[in-house]
């Protein structure tokens, strides 16, 4: 008997840039449990580029097919999956990660108007996949034959109308039950010299912000990987990263709330000692902790400058941050890390979200404000300054002529609960297009608002890059030509602010396929 073929991708965009050029370890947990459960009943590969994956399909189109689902690369996924079925139409199409709704009527619209996506994974993926394979394995893997019961992990449509729920599978406490991707190989393909090892210590948050996936209350409980088996992945990660064709000097951490555990600091030891024999990595990103303002401060100073940090306030107002559950995060403990940053000469970057509710414009220009005061280099420039240049921006971008901007943010805040802009203040940074230096600020939108515009937004910079390398100010930006404008909360907020046509001309995401229509 033949083992079953199964692919599974964590897609990026490689236009002009990658979208996020992290390993696909979310894949390679899933791939490493499965292929201690099924061993060589099943044949797996993993994907990360697009060229990739569409050869392996047209040249061997697998019975199951595996993507994860994330802001930068949802819609990839769907179109995976069409070009699949046009292949291979009994090809089982498999979508999994947290860009979907939490609560359980909007979860199941979203499938119902997914059609494409034949199972979708709950929450943690490694033991539902493996539930999925073994209903593939007793049914032959035929479609129809899987979705006629539930799959434990899963929900899944059944024609267009009914909706089937599998339980929802309990959380692993011991993790290294997961065999590792790092130290069974199948990160291996992977130090290519372009992407940056990703690595995860722990699963699980004990904050409850509303505006995080991780807020959900179902994984408010933190498992841990062993201290020894991190240790000996960060070990075989070094190794490899200096067999690679070129030196990537970046390392990063998936955890939600890295050094703010106790025992994250003999983790940060042993990644200070791995830099002092191999000058390796020379940078580490990771979404520190948001209280244990000593602790994480501890981390900062041992790692000298290699930890990158965002402080991550989202609001300074009091009634935002209890309306958003956020009140049990000290953001004054965040922000006093500043100056341990400017004590080892870093950057600061902050992010506030516009449209949380109960925010309003005071509220938000009075949170930049007290953000301003703490993170501008003020012998760099003036903060002052950079303020008002930014809340011209911010103005700039999100009012039409003769609307209140608070009126914008109450619309905005009624109506997406996940849209947000992230204002970036930078120091120095350039970008890697043009060069051009940018000491104030960026102010970006998250989202895409076309399904056919992909034009980059550089990251210093508000600019957009045209075929041929001519370069249009975001102002000057032809209208899309095409009819479609995609329900996402980044086109609800062009929308809202600039009406639909502009919501077809604004491209507001790192993804990079340029239309037809602006290339002419």
């Amino acid at each position: 008997m033949k083992p079953m073929r199964i692919y599974l991708a964590d897609l990026t965009y490689t236009t002009l840039s990658l979208a996020t050029d992290a390993f696909p370890l979310n894949i390679g947990f899933i791939a490493a449990y499965a292929n201690k459960k099924f061993g060589k009943e099943i044949e797996l590969r993993l994907f990360k580029y697009i060229e990739d994956l569409e050869q392996a399909i047209n040249e061997r189109p697998p019975d199951i097919l595996g993507v994860s689902n994330y802001p930068w690369n949802f819609n990839l996924g769907l179109e995976f999956f069409k070009m699949t079925h046009a292949v291979s139409p009994k090809t089982v199409c498999v979508m999994g990660g947290p860009n979907i709704p939490l609560d359980d009527e909007s979860r199941t619209e979203f499938v119902k108007r997914n059609q494409l996506i034949d199972f979708y994974a709950y929450l943690e993926g490694e033991e539902a996949f493996a539930e999925l394979i073994t209903r593939a394995f007793d049914v032959g893997a035929d479609r129809e034959k899987m979705k006629s019961d539930p799959i434990d992990g899963f929900i899944h449509c059944i024609g267009e109308i009914d909706v089937m729920k599998g339980n929802m599978l309990l959380r692993r406490r011991n993790l290294d039950e997961i065999p590792s991707p790092y130290l069974t190989g199948l990160m291996d393909k992977f130090f290519d010299g372009i992407l940056s090892p990703m690595m995860e210590t722990n699963r699980g948050c004990p904050f409850s912000c509303t505006f995080c996936h991780e807020g959900n209350a179902l994984i408010s409980k933190v498992n841990f990987f062993s201290i020894e088996r991190v240790k000996a992945e960060l070990d075989y990660i070094v190794d490899a990263v200096h067999k690679a064709p070129s030196l990537v000097s970046n390392l990063m951490f998936a955890d939600p709330n890295f050094a703010m555990y106790e025992r994250d600091y003999e983790i940060v030891e042993h990644i200070e000692k791995i830099q002092q024999q191999h000058n390796w990595p020379r940078s580490i990103f990771a979404s520190t902790g948001k209280n244990k303002k000593e602790r994480i401060a501890k981390s900062l100073r041992k790692l000298n400058g290699s930890l990158s940090m965002w402080m991550s306030v989202q609001s300074m107002d009091p009634t935002v941050l209890t309306e958003i559950k956020r009140d049990n995060i000290n953001t004054a403990q965040i922000m006093a890390l500043s100056g341990v940053y400017q004590e080892l000469g870093l950057p600061t970057l902050s992010e506030l979200i516009l449209g949380l509710p109960g925010d309003s414009y005071e509220r938000h220009v009075n949170s930049l404000a007290k953000v301003a005061d703490v993170v501008i280099d003020t012998d760099r420039c003036n903060a002052d300054d950079v303020f008002a240049r930014v809340v011209a921006r911010l103005e700039m971008r999100l009012r039409r002529p003769g609307q209140e901007l608070d009126d914008v943010v109450r619309r905005v805040s009624n109506t997406q609960r996940h849209t947000h802009v992230h204002l970036q203040f930078l120091r120095a940074t350039h970008c890697s297009q043009c060069g051009q230096r940018d000491d104030a600020s960026r102010l970006s939108i998250d989202g895409v608002a076309c399904p056919c515009i992909g034009v980059a937004m550089l990251h210093a910079q508000l600019r957009e890059v045209l075929p041929g390398g001519r370069r249009k100010t975001r102002w000057d930006v032809p209208p899309c030509r095409c009819e479609e404008v995609v329900e996402d909360p980044g086109a609800g907020l062009i929308a809202l602010a600039f009406g639909e046509e502009a919501s077809r001309a604004w491209f507001l995401c790192t993804h990079s396929i340029v239309p037809p229509c602006l290339q002419s």
